[in-house]
This record gives C-alpha cells, sequence and structure tokens, in this order.
C-alpha cells in the first residue's frame, strides 16, 4: 500500500546512498505523496471547493517561504531546506485526500488508522529492545545512534529520543480513541497502552512526558477512559518513570534503589548520569535559543533569515554545532519567516482549528497535543514525527465534515 510505503520511507533520513550523499528519504516520500494524490485525484475538485479558506492560507505559507529566499543573507541555506519542507505540504496535501475520501468510509478509514496504530507500536517495540540492546545492526543503520548517540535514552528508529517521545504519547491517545471506535480488540488496547507508555519513558523526553500527560487528561475529558482507567493509565505511567534509572535521573532522581532494573543492563549502560545531560542545564539551555530567534526577529523583521538558516548559522553560535532550531514553533517560524510569516501561519492554524471539530476527540485532542509539544521543541526535520503528525492534523481538519456517530 502507498500510505505504509510513506510511513516506511520516513525511516530512512540516515540513508545517505544517493549522489552527493543525499538522503533515500526525500525521494521516496514525495514519490509516495504523488502516488496518494493520484489515487484520489477524482476528489480533488471537491476538496477544493469545500476548504477554500484552507487552500488559499497554505498557499499563502508556502509562497511566503519563497518569497523570504529572496530575502535570506543565506540563500543556498535557505533555498535547501525551503525545498525539502515542500516536501511536507506535498504530503499534507494527500494525506488530507485519504482522510476526505475516508471520511464516511468506515471500513476504509479503521484500515488507515490501524496503519498508524500498528508502525507506532512497532517503533514502541523497537525503542524497549533498544534499550537493553542498544547494538543491534538496525540502530547503527537507521537509529539515531548513528550520529547523536542519546543512549541510554532511547529514539527506536526515529531521529531524537524527544520525537519518540511525544510519538508514543499520541500513540496513546490514539489507542483510546481507536478503542472507542471499536476499530481494537483488547489486547491490542492493552498493547497499545504498555508499550508506548513504557517506551515514552525510556525515552526520557521530559517533552513527550508531558504529551503523556496531557493526553491522559484528555482522554479523560473527552469521555474515552472513565474514572478508574484514568487512575489506573496514571499508576503504571509513574511505575514506569520510577522503574528505569534513565527515566529516575532525568526526573533529578539519582541513586534510585527503589528497584533493581539497573541490574539487567551492562555496567557501562548503568552509568546514566555520564550520558545524559544535566536535566536543570537542557531546561535552561532553551531559554538562549529563545534570546537568539528573538533577537534574530528583531534584526529581521520582516522576511527573517530563511528556513534553515537558524538551525544551521544561528544554533551553532548558541551551542557550537549545526543541528539546533530555536526549541518553540513559533520563534522558529518568526526568527526564520519574520513576523510576516508568523502571522501567515498563524492564519494557517486558524484555518486548521476552523476546519476541525473541536468537540470530537479526533478533531480537538490531536491538534491540542501536537501543538502543544511544538512550544518546548521544534521537530519539522524530523520525517516521521512529521509526516504522522500531518496525517492526524490532516485527520482532524476533516472530523467537521464526518458523520455524527463518529467521535
Amino acid at each position: 500500500m502507498i500510505f505504509l510505503g510513506l510511513l516506511l520511507a520516513t525511516l530512512l533520513a540516515p540513508l545517505r546512498i544517493l549522489p552527493g550523499n543525499n538522503r533515500i528519504d526525500i525521494v521516496l516520500i514525495p514519490i509516495a505523496a504523488v502516488g496518494l494524490i493520484l489515487t484520489h485525484r477524482s476528489i480533488i475538485p471537491e476538496v477544493l471547493k469545500n476548504n477554500r479558506y484552507l487552500a488559499i492560507a497554505l498557499s499563502l505559507f508556502f509562497a511566503w517561504i519563497w518569497v523570504v529566499v529572496g530575502w535570506s543573507d543565506r540563500p543556498g541555506i535557505a533555498i535547501k531546506y525551503s525545498l525539502l519542507y515542500s516536501i511536507y505540504i506535498l504530503v499534507f496535501c494527500s494525506l488530507f485526500l485519504v482522510n476526505h475520501s475516508n471520511r464516511h468510509n468506515p471500513k476504509q478509514r479503521k484500515i488507515y488508522h490501524l496503519l498508524i496504530f500498528y508502525f507506532l507500536i512497532a517503533l514502541a517495540v523497537f525503542g524497549i529492545i533498544e534499550y537493553f540492546f542498544p547494538d543491534l545492526f538496525i540502530f547503527h543503520i537507521l537509529g539515531s545512534l548513528k550520529y547523536l548517540n542519546h543512549y541510554p535514552r532511547v529514539s527506536s528508529l526515529v531521529q531524537n529520543p524527544n520525537q519518540f517521545g511525544v510519538l508514543m504519547s499520541l500513540a496513546v491517545a490514539l489507542t483510546l480513541c481507536l478503542r472507542q471506535q471499536h476499530f481494537i480488540n483488547p489486547l491490542e488496547f492493552c498493547l497499545g497502552l504498555i508499550l508506548p507508555i513504557t517506551a515514552d519513558s525510556l525515552s526520557a523526553s521530559r517533552n513527550g512526558w508531558i504529551i503523556l500527560g496531557l493526553a491522559i487528561v484528555l482522554g479523560w475529558f473527552y469521555k474515552l477512559i472513565n474514572r478508574k482507567e484514568f487512575l489506573v493509565l496514571i499508576l503504571f505511567w509513574l511505575i514506569t518513570l520510577l522503574i528505569f534509572p534513565v527515566s529516575t535521573y532525568r526526573l533529578g532522581i539519582t541513586d534510585n534503589p527503589v528497584f533493581p532494573v539497573m541490574q539487567w543492563v551492562g555496567e557501562n549502560q548503568s552509568e546514566v548520569a555520564n550520558s545524559i545531560p544535566n536535566p536543570t542545564s537542557t531546561a535552561l539551555s532553551r531559554t538562549f535559543l529563545w534570546k537568539a530567534a528573538i533577537a534574530e526577529t528583531l534584526q529581521h523583521p520582516f522576511t527573517g533569515i530563511g528556513l534553515g538558516v537558524y538551525a544551521e548559522e544561528v544554533g551553532r553560535r548558541v551551542f557550537g554545532r549545526i543541528g539546533f532550531n530555536a526549541h518553540n514553533i513559533f520563534l522558529n517560524i518568526s526568527a526564520e519567516t519574520g513576523i510576516t510569516g508568523l502571522l501567515i501561519f498563524n492564519n494557517l492554524l486558524l484555518a486548521f482549528f476552523g476546519k476541525a471539530n473541536l468537540r470530537k476527540a479526533f478533531g480537538g485532542m490531536f491538534l491540542i497535543l501536537i501543538l502543544t509539544s511544538q512550544l518546548p521543541d521544534f521537530f519539522i526535520g524530523d520525517p516521521t514525527f512529521t509526516s504522522i503528525t500531518l496525517y492526524f492534523i490532516a485527520l482532524a481538519c476533516n472530523t467537521s465534515l464526518e458523520s455524527e456517530n463518529y467521535e
């Protein structure tokens, strides 16, 4: 299936096997997206007719990122990232067509939801395996160990533990929604909670933990779980946080003697404090990135500095290496596209929320979780995270058109 091919292609970002040491995923992802668009081409006129404001808002933002290129002091970097991020606009359009086509077809909708569900569960399994067997070849080929080496924090087959942690939280939210839709059986429901929550704890991502807590609260708010299930989930989550040394250290709890899991891993792997940055320092480091983003916005208020320039130039000035974005979606966009770009982006957000039925879990919950996760981070560079969240955004935008029994 083309959709599954798109998901799998997002995992191939570490494979630079094309001429010029280029990534294979930047070729396969747009091919899959175009395939989905062609498959659903018959409904394009209907979609454009029913979603004019969203189409205009998306087109305006796409046009602006190319206007910014002409004003950037680093046009080469801006062009490279504008081309790269244009792929995501293509992906969103393809996923919007998919969800629009499935809005009145529960059987087809179930297939796509379950593909996302099993994909996330597979990532959770790989994350747990990575914790105990980090030297498996697959993690050196596709995992973050290839260039970041966050272990004992796990990232499974995505690029960073923070992205992985948030994805696991979204997997929990998806599991709650699928149970309500009767799309999964009790065994799948249990696995869809136990595995992602465990993997989320192993990621030692505080952003992931915030989103997980918010997902559980919203699950209660949207009546996806009752009070007893709410308390059981919170209790199980707390146990997984306390049982692993990687999560207890991330919480600021050192030398935790309560559970003997330290004995299950090798001697070198148990030296958590030498492998993970100090929890306080990593939290405070974001303020330096935020200040730098504000400074760039003030210096280039109209057009910004160009897409990707913050990560390659500004972040390197702050921390000495390429790859640090502003760790806030609004500050990053304002720095790279100016205040004008930020206003255009906010208009796009309003279009998303305007199309979603916020009273439905698939409408409101996922938009809230995704947007909240991008306040202390910005994961645009991870194709797996971005593609999956674009699926949920496209799904949310189609909930206002769903049948009344689709909660």
